[in-house]
């Protein structure tokens, strides 16, 4: 049983056609096995009721709504996860640590690429 998490950075763009390829991809391939799939859109409160109303429609339209969550917060997401969690899932402490380490991480490619 997996559960996915994912970030929807504040400056992303939406996908384009091959992330939303790859993405299916995904979906396909890991079906019933993925019990969960959270997802935390960061920025304006605008873009998170853009991203929220846009990933909801497209769950909802391809059959995956009931596995699917849209939150406003890392802690939200965190307790979700925690939720439905297996003795194999991290605490929610180790959750938070590696969510800070991954941001530091693509801040750090970010800043990089933009040099």
């Amino acid at each position: 049983t997996i559960i996915s998490t994912m970030m929807v950075d504040a400056a992303s763009r939406p996908p384009d056609q091959t992330n939303r390829a790859a993405l299916e991809a995904g979906y396909k391939h890991f079906g019933s096995k993925l019990r969960l799939n959270i997802t935390l859109p960061e920025g304006s409160p605008f873009k998170r009721s853009v991203v929220r109303m846009v990933l909801t429609a497209a769950f909802m339209l391809s059959g995956r709504s009931a596995s699917h969550r849209v939150v406003d917060s890392l802690d939200q997401a965190i307790s979700l996860a925690r939720s439905v969690a297996s003795p194999a899932t991290p605490d929610a402490e180790q959750i938070a640590r590696d969510v800070s380490t991954l941001r530091a991480g693509l801040s750090e490619v970010a800043a990089v690429s933009h040099a």
